[in-house]
């Protein structure tokens, strides 16, 4: 269904934006559970998503840098 395939789309997008930036999000799980929650699957399926999490990242760094060079 594609409401299902959004919801696993949007849950592996902040699953990576958690584990790759200090961005609250990933599964909804808080502390201890929530590391576990990296390791037992989730981070598996968000592996896909990383290139995006990163280019939003980049472009976000790129930004500040030309707005304060600007």
């Amino acid at each position: 269904c594609i409401r299902c395939a959004a919801a696993a789309w949007w849950r592996d997008l902040r699953t990576a934006a958690g584990f790759l930036t200090l961005l609250p999000g990933g599964p909804s799980r808080k502390g201890a559970q929530q590391e576990a929650a990296f390791s037992d699957g989730f981070l598996g399926g968000a592996v896909a998503m990383f290139p995006l999490v990163g280019a939003a990242v980049g472009v976000a760094a790129g930004t500040v840098l030309l707005l304060a060079h600007g």
